[in-house]
């Protein structure tokens, strides 16, 4: 296996750009799967090499002009497609976190949290009752992660390195880069800022690295501390979905809320 960046001339208004993890004989995927564009200039547009070298940096790769197809006419148009860099795992860190890889270490302080009530009380699962339940959720993590089908960060707090919760990506929309957030806290570090401020630095990577352009989430109405969370994180309220999910064996609206790339690029300026 091989990190590689392909830079593909389709014709003179696109090109086709992809950043990944090359198995051999894998295929490549068609053009016409992705309807997003982005119109590009020229190559010495600053944005976009700005952007594809710090995709590359964090593979690894320096010699992004050397793979950078010839720009013969003034204008391209550039498809974009999510960059899912999970190998190695993304270990991400705050003032006073570190997100990284859930382990079987960590059955112990995720029995504390997915066994209490409240944690659990709006979300899909029940509260588990032993350890061997808290193992088939770090399995469930693992094999998610192996498939590209979501990450999941157990979420550790640096002054005691001791997991007080997890936050996730997934449900990704190649076509529209669009992907689903979550999170859970253990009940005794509530309301001490922890959820937004782990949530912010994954949105960032979300954004700035895998190349979203719309991260949104589904909370189950009264659960307003987690409204309120993604409020100061800028996200906008667009409204109910009615009996969107199956929770515990009942019907649940769902309150959706999201952020756009655009959006977020404003506010980290301002």
């Amino acid at each position: 296996m091989a990190v590689f960046i392909e830079i593909q001339e389709v014709n003179r208004d696109y090109f086709y750009i992809r950043l990944g993890e090359h198995f051999p004989g894998m295929k490549a995927l068609y053009m016409e799967s992705y309807k997003y564009a982005y119109e590009i200039p020229s190559r010495n547009n600053d944005r976009l090499m700005n952007m594809l070298k710090t995709t590359c940096r964090f593979h690894g790769i320096y010699n992004i002009e050397e793979c950078w197809t010839n720009n013969v006419y003034q204008y391209r148009r550039v498809i974009l497609m999510i960059n899912k860099i999970f190998i190695p795992f993304p270990k991400l860190e705050t003032e006073r976190l570190i997100l990284r890889q859930v382990d079987d270490e960590d059955v112990e302080p995720l029995y504390e949290m997915l066994s209490d009530i409240e944690v659990a009380k709006y979300d899909y699962f029940y509260p588990v009752t032993s350890k061997a339940e808290v193992m088939k959720f770090i399995e469930r993590y693992k094999k998610e992660l192996e498939e590209n089908e979501e990450i999941t960060w157990g979420i550790i707090l640096k002054g005691t390195n001791k997991l007080i919760g997890t936050c996730c990506l997934g449900d990704f929309d190649e076509g529209a880069r669009r992907a689903e957030i979550g999170y859970d806290i253990t009940q005794g570090e509530w309301s001490k800022g922890y959820a937004t401020e782990a949530l912010g630095v994954v949105i960032d990577f979300g954004f700035n690295l895998m190349n979203l352009n719309r991260i949104e989430a589904t909370i189950t109405p009264g659960n307003d501390a987690s409204v309120k969370v993604l409020r100061k994180l800028n996200f906008a309220q667009e409204g109910i979905v009615r009996e969107r999910d199956l929770i515990k064996g009942k019907l649940e609206d769902g309150i959706i809320m999201s952020i756009l790339k655009r959006e977020y690029i404003r506010k980290s300026v301002d």
